[in-house]
């Protein structure tokens, strides 16, 4: 960038210094680093609150949120591109379940009480789900948007916000 710039100021003041051969090579330097260098892509998120958008084609359809005993391992598939479909089989999944009538992780107020009889629910956009690992404690999910891109989309993403109760608490409010 700066190479560019410098390269440009020369050619206002037309000064007759060849720029274009400097500028070319460092630019293919950068690129061949940029596409050799080990860049990994992060499918964990160590938060207990947050954002985040996954591909969820990636990593064995696996995201993590949170961290040691607050640890859930989210697992997806595809439905819709209004749903999601989200899994309690990985093993430090314990139940999942989807909360009727509510928009926002505050409005469950008793965690408990909900319906864990299903392996796999399948929330749309804007639904929340909680899940029980096998430590006892709540994640209170909402998801956010999901993109298919077997349906007009141009990638497979779910993006999603959470909340993890640290108390081994069931509300959320």
């Amino acid at each position: 960038m700066i190479l560019s710039i410098i390269w440009f100021v020369l050619e206002l003041y037309d000064q007759s210094f060849p720029m274009e051969p400097i500028v070319v090579f460092v630019g293919g330097i950068a690129t061949l680093l940029a596409s050799y260098w080990p860049w990994a892509p992060h499918y964990t998120d160590r938060r207990l609150k947050g954002r985040a958008s996954i591909d969820y084609m990636s990593n064995n359809q696996e995201f993590i949120i949170g961290r040691e005993e607050l640890s859930f391992t989210l697992k997806f598939s595809k439905a819709s591109d209004e749903r999601i479909h989200i899994y309690r089989d990985p093993s430090d999944i314990e139940a999942v379940a989807l909360v009727h009538g509510a928009g926002l992780p505050s409005e469950v107020r008793d965690a408990k009480a909900l319906d864990y009889s299903n392996r796999v629910i399948s929330p749309a956009e804007g639904d929340v789900v909680v899940l029980r690992n096998i430590h006892g404690h709540y994640a209170a999910m909402v998801v956010c948007d999901v993109r298919d891109s077997t349906r007009n989309d141009d990638r497979d993403e779910v993006t999603i916000s959470w909340v993890i109760n640290p108390e081994h608490g069931t509300d959320f409010s």
